[in-house]
């Protein structure tokens, strides 16, 4: 079961306050991610070599706009150079979290 949004975005920023924008912005993207993601599963359970790389590429496109969210950074524009490191720390967390959640795996102790 995917994790609320209000969660998920508190784990990325390090921070149980969340500005309601930034919420309806995570909210939109899991909306997009999830409506797509239904229609490439309806493929069946053995997905073609070119679902998986869209699949891939879905995971990459949501982690993208959620990432943007979390430095509220209208996607139409560039991450400028203070933003850089936060989006590319969430962006990094929310495709590990995917491969995660996608293999029911849990992360190694180091």
């Amino acid at each position: 079961m995917r994790r609320s949004i209000a969660m998920a975005t508190a784990c990325l920023i390090g921070s149980a306050s969340i500005a309601p924008a930034q919420n309806r912005c995570a909210e939109e993207a899991l909306k997009n991610y999830n409506s797509l993601n239904v229609a490439l599963l309806r493929e069946g359970p053995l997905m073609s070599a070119k679902a998986l790389v869209s699949h891939r590429r879905l995971e990459e496109a949501y982690c993208h706009e959620l990432a943007l969210c979390i430095v509220h950074q209208p996607a139409d524009q560039p991450v400028p150079e203070f933003a850089r490191l936060p989006y590319l720390a969430a962006f990094a967390k929310c495709l590990r979290d995917e491969a995660l959640e996608k293999y029911d795996a849990v992360e190694r102790k180091q």
